[in-house]
């Protein structure tokens, strides 16, 4: 019979784990706890840092905008704008909104809503031209509303002088400054409004006496809409467009100009649109049916296709873009579209149709870090049990599923920083999660399960680790043992530390314990390795980069191992023999 062969058990051995559902506490066995799936093997998340604190409990989306954290208590979609860097757009706190600075004003730039009234104050003489006219508001930010409704006609002859009167002072609220005045032309293309002059926002007449040839551009507002008051899911898109959506109905801007919305870009979808992502020229719309795919580089010529899979969105707050795809929550599990028109369920893996409803994912909140999908959850066990936590899942490869205790009411993730920002539940704090300067969590990871075609014995093993200790590790453990010394320095300054005979009443401490703050666990301290044989626990190891034997004297065809951490790991190799062991590169 010939011998076993080593079982390598590596974090990219083609590890399928059998359906993970049911997300009991610490005892779905082949899902990860608290770690990272690194080029390097299984390495330790870190804990989070605290980013800023004093922010209402009651925010529900979260953005960092120019330095400074900004919320709100709807579900809003932010976007930074074309144009300036100080500009932010965003939709879902009432009417689509801009802001500057300190100040928010409406996207929408209101226009004239009377038209001009014309009258021939001076006569003219020859040809006979009709003539009418119209005017614009321009805000102190360059964006122009489309046009008053059009004058009445006059007979303009040449020399004639024209006064407009019916100017309406600019509303409030919008930064209105200036007003433009067109009138129209007639050429070999058509009729048109081309531009005579610009001034400061007045009630005051104005007189045309200026020369056909003075006439400048054509009105460049002319097909402008403002956006509608209930649009949602805002996203950019390059080439300076956006694009948002209320009901069935998909939006785009006008290129670099985001106030103006104009009705002839819309396109329709069949199902109710549930939120967008975008990937290069190509947007993923998620809808209650059927998802679309929509191309184009301008908002002229945007094509929709249906994808032909019923995989309806759940959840908007679902959709995350991953830069290779864009990923969002289904009735079947988490769904990944890429910009080719390819879609399918990609935690299929990982989570079968019963467990993936006993997330609530029509609850989550899911963001992205670093290529990963990250989904905050929030559930009931059957015992009644209450759950929160966030599960990481690489959906590139998606054989890999990774989970933590840490708990989100709003998330953003920051292109700049790679860094994924989010909201506790229960604290007014922004917090960065597995911040590089914080220190190592300690993970928990169980192997799938290893069946031999007959039984056999392993007795030899071992754990090859990256390295103990990196510098940023060593720099979060000196910071924590400074904060603990501060801590306990005060107390002995101030002459007792709680652990005298009857200085506090019995249970507060432990025996022989006190109120001084214990000195932090230096990392790579952590290492219990757990070897299973037929779902019985056989043997533990705490030692690294050293070969240890295992138990003899029984045989099995089913073999497991799980590892609680605080190191990275690199390779776990299990052999029948240490000669077998030594073979192994």
């Amino acid at each position: 019979m010939p011998a076993a062969p080593p079982v390598v058990l590596t974090a990219f051995s083609g590890e399928q784990p059998r359906v993970i559902p049911r997300l009991m506490p610490e005892t779905a066995a082949q899902s990860a706890r608290d770690v990272r799936l690194d080029d390097g093997g299984l390495t330790p998340m870190r804990s989070s840092a605290v980013a800023v604190t004093g922010i209402p409990l009651s925010w529900k989306s979260i953005y960092n905008y120019l330095g400074t954290w900004i919320g709100w208590d709807n579900v809003v979609n932010a976007a930074p704008g074309p144009i300036a860097e100080d500009r932010l757009y965003y939709t879902g706190d009432g009417v689509p909104k801009m802001r500057i600075g300190s100040t928010i004003y409406p996207l929408a730039v209101p226009f004239p809503l009377d038209p001009l009234t014309a009258a021939i104050t001076v006569a003219g003489a020859g040809d006979i031209v009709s003539r009418q006219y119209a005017y614009t508001y321009v805000t102190d930010f360059g964006e122009e509303s489309e046009p008053s409704a059009i004058s009445n006609a006059i007979d303009w002859k040449p020399t004639a002088t024209v006064t407009l009167s019916g100017f309406l002072a600019a509303p409030a609220g919008r930064a209105i400054s200036l007003q433009r005045i067109y009138r129209t032309q007639t050429g070999s293309t058509g009729t048109g409004l081309y531009f005579i002059a610009e001034r400061p926002a007045s009630n005051a007449n104005f007189v045309d006496n200026l020369a056909v040839t003075a006439i400048a551009e054509p009105c460049p507002s002319i097909s402008y809409n403002a956006p509608p008051d209930d649009l949602e899911g805002l996203i950019a898109l390059p080439n300076g467009m956006m694009a948002a959506f209320v009901g069935k109905k998909l939006y785009f801007s006008e290129q670099y100009r985001p106030h103006a919305w104009p009705e002839k870009y819309i396109l329709t979808m069949d199902y109710k649109i549930v939120g967008l992502g975008a990937m290069n020229v190509s947007i993923v719309v998620a809808t209650e049916g059927q998802p679309y795919l929509v191309s184009g580089n301008l908002p002229e010529n945007m094509t929709s296709q249906k994808i032909e899979q019923n995989l309806p969105c759940i959840n908007k707050r679902s959709i995350v873009d991953l830069g290779y795809a864009i990923a969002y929550g289904s009735n079947e599990g988490i769904v990944v579209a890429r910009a080719d028109g390819s879609i399918g369920i990609a935690s299929a893996n990982i989570f079968d149709r019963d467990g993936w409803f006993e997330l609530n994912p029509d609850t989550m909140i899911a963001a992205q870090l670093n290529g990963r999908y990250v989904s905050f959850y929030d559930r009931l066990d059957p015992q009644g049990t209450r759950e929160r936590g966030a599960l990481l899942l690489d959906l590139a490869n998606p054989n890999f599923l990774a989970r933590t205790a840490t708990y989100a009411r709003a998330v953003m993730y920051d292109i700049g920083k790679s860094a994924l920002f989010y909201a506790p539940f229960d604290a007014g704090e922004v917090r960065q999660m597995d911040a590089p300067s914080a220190s190592r969590l300690r993970l928990y990871w169980k192997s799938k399960e290893f069946v031999l075609p007959y039984p056999e014995n392993y007795g030899a093993f071992i754990v090859d680790t990256v390295d103990d200790l990196v510098p940023l590790d060593e720099d979060a453990y000196q910071a924590q043992v400074a904060v603990a010394q501060a801590v306990n320095a005060v107390l002995i300054a101030a002459g007792s530390i709680g652990g005298d005979i009857a200085a506090t009443p019995i249970g507060v401490y432990s025996v022989d314990g006190d109120s001084l703050t214990e000195m932090p666990r230096r990392p790579g301290e952590t290492m219990t390795v757990g070897i299973y044989a037929d779902k019985k626990l056989v043997a533990g190891v705490g030692v690294v980069n050293r070969a240890v034997r295992l138990p003899s004297g029984f045989r099995a065809r089913t073999w497991e191992v799980d590892i609680y951490t605080d190191q990275r790991i690199y390779r776990m190799t299990m052999a029948k023999t240490m000669d077998d062991l030594k073979r192994q590169p």
